[in-house]
């Protein structure tokens, strides 16, 4: 890796520093920052398998993410990527991609922090928008909005979310590195 490579790697200890379960990752950040990309770089690195929460939560309703907040609203979708969460309490070392919700709701971002290691993946928001201009209408949140609403959706739900995404034990910023290189700096930061 080049010395230009550069990422901000932090940790943050909590007031009861706790052993966590090695290589139990849990990466979380807004919708495009990452997490299913380098979740699975990351996974391959460390041969573990990779679990993407809104799969689990697809494959426990047997129906798809649409569907669901179309059908239930975005409330039971919550708590169905909540339960989806916690039936991993007793799982084996993983890497989990998180949806860009999830630290938000249900005291998920504190189960995360208590359960394995947290790493947010914080990308810009002139990123996020490149990333999700063109896949808009396959995400609920996003569905019919126009450039000028998405890039105003993005900054203010970034805004909203951001106090619960740093609470995360690391943060990596992703603008301008490729999926293997973020997943080569993790690696390189935990091991």
């Amino acid at each position: 890796m080049s010395r230009r490579f550069s990422f901000i790697m932090r940790h943050r200890v909590s007031k009861r520093e706790q052993p966590f379960p090695l290589f139990r990752i849990f990466l979380i950040g807004f919708m495009g920052s990452g997490k299913t990309s380098v979740g699975k770089k990351l996974a391959e690195l460390l041969h573990l398998p990779f679990i993407d929460l809104d799969d689990r939560v697809v494959q426990m309703e047997s129906a798809s993410i649409a569907e669901i907040f179309a059908t239930h609203g975005e409330d039971y979708f919550r708590a169905k990527e909540a339960e989806a969460l916690r039936s991993l309490a007793d799982g084996d070392q993983f890497v989990l991609a998180s949806g860009g919700g999830t630290p938000c709701f249900h005291g998920n971002m504190q189960w995360m922090n208590e359960h394995g290691i947290t790493i947010y993946l914080r990308a810009s928001p002139e990123l996020l928008l490149l990333r999700l201009k063109d896949e808009a209408d396959h995400r609920p949140l996003l569905r019919g909005k126009s450039e000028e609403e998405l890039r105003t959706f993005i900054r203010g739900r970034l805004q909203q979310r951001e106090s619960f995404y740093v609470r995360a034990q690391h943060t990596i910023e992703t603008d301008g590195h490729s999926p293997s290189e973020i997943a080569a700096e993790i690696l390189k930061q935990l091991v």
